[in-house]
Protein backbone atom coordinates (compact mmCIF):
# COMPACT_ATOMS: atom_id res chain seq x y z
CA UNK A 1 0.00 0.00 0.00
CA UNK A 2 2.87 2.36 0.78
CA UNK A 3 4.31 1.75 -2.67
CA UNK A 4 0.94 2.50 -4.28
CA UNK A 5 0.64 5.80 -2.41
CA UNK A 6 4.19 6.80 -3.33
CA UNK A 7 3.52 5.94 -6.96
CA UNK A 8 0.32 8.00 -6.90
CA UNK A 9 2.28 10.90 -5.44
CA UNK A 10 4.85 10.65 -8.24
CA UNK A 11 2.10 10.50 -10.86
CA UNK A 12 0.50 13.58 -9.33
CA UNK A 13 3.76 15.50 -9.68
CA UNK A 14 4.02 14.81 -13.40
CA UNK A 15 0.29 15.33 -14.10
CA UNK A 16 -0.52 18.24 -16.42
CA UNK A 17 -4.06 18.76 -15.16
CA UNK A 18 -5.04 21.29 -12.50
CA UNK A 19 -7.28 18.78 -10.78
CA UNK A 20 -7.41 15.03 -10.37
CA UNK A 21 -9.95 12.42 -9.34
CA UNK A 22 -9.20 11.23 -5.81
CA UNK A 23 -10.63 8.04 -4.36
CA UNK A 24 -12.56 8.56 -1.14
CA UNK A 25 -14.12 5.31 0.00
CA UNK A 26 -15.97 3.90 -2.99
CA UNK A 27 -16.33 7.20 -4.86
CA UNK A 28 -14.04 9.53 -6.75
CA UNK A 29 -13.94 13.23 -5.95
CA UNK A 30 -12.38 15.89 -8.16
CA UNK A 31 -9.83 17.89 -6.15
CA UNK A 32 -7.02 20.33 -6.90
CA UNK A 33 -3.53 18.89 -7.20
CA UNK A 34 -2.42 20.64 -4.00
CA UNK A 35 -5.34 19.18 -2.05
CA UNK A 36 -4.71 15.74 -3.54
CA UNK A 37 -1.05 15.99 -2.55
CA UNK A 38 -2.05 16.87 1.02
CA UNK A 39 -4.56 14.01 1.14
CA UNK A 40 -1.99 11.56 -0.24
CA UNK A 41 0.58 12.65 2.33
CA UNK A 42 -1.97 12.20 5.13
CA UNK A 43 -2.77 8.69 3.92
CA UNK A 44 0.92 7.90 3.56
CA UNK A 45 1.59 9.06 7.13
CA UNK A 46 -1.35 7.00 8.41
CA UNK A 47 -0.19 3.86 6.62
CA UNK A 48 3.38 4.44 7.77
CA UNK A 49 2.26 4.70 11.40
CA UNK A 50 0.23 1.53 11.03
CA UNK A 51 3.18 -0.34 9.51
CA UNK A 52 5.44 0.84 12.34
CA UNK A 53 2.95 -0.34 14.95
CA UNK A 54 2.59 -3.73 13.26
CA UNK A 55 6.37 -4.17 13.00
CA UNK A 56 6.69 -3.38 16.72
CA UNK A 57 3.95 -5.91 17.52
CA UNK A 58 5.67 -8.51 15.32
CA UNK A 59 8.96 -7.94 17.13
CA UNK A 60 7.27 -8.39 20.53
CA UNK A 61 5.52 -11.58 19.42
CA UNK A 62 8.72 -13.00 17.92
CA UNK A 63 10.54 -12.29 21.16
CA UNK A 64 7.79 -13.97 23.20
CA UNK A 65 7.90 -17.00 20.88
CA UNK A 66 11.66 -17.27 21.30
CA UNK A 67 11.26 -17.18 25.08
CA UNK A 68 8.59 -19.87 24.96
CA UNK A 69 10.70 -22.07 22.70
CA UNK A 70 13.61 -21.73 25.09
CA UNK A 71 11.44 -22.75 28.05
CA UNK A 72 9.97 -25.69 26.17
CA UNK A 73 13.37 -26.97 25.03
CA UNK A 74 14.64 -26.68 28.63
CA UNK A 75 11.68 -28.69 29.87
CA UNK A 76 11.44 -31.33 27.11
CA UNK A 77 14.91 -31.26 25.53
CA UNK A 78 15.15 -32.83 22.09
CA UNK A 79 11.96 -34.82 22.63
CA UNK A 80 10.06 -32.01 20.89
CA UNK A 81 10.65 -30.42 17.51
CA UNK A 82 9.55 -26.82 17.21
CA UNK A 83 9.52 -25.29 13.76
CA UNK A 84 11.96 -22.47 13.20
Amino acid sequence: MVEDLEEASNELIIADDDSVRFSVGETFVTVDNDDAETMLQAQLDEVGAEVTALEKEKKEITSAMADLKEKLYKKFGNAINLEE
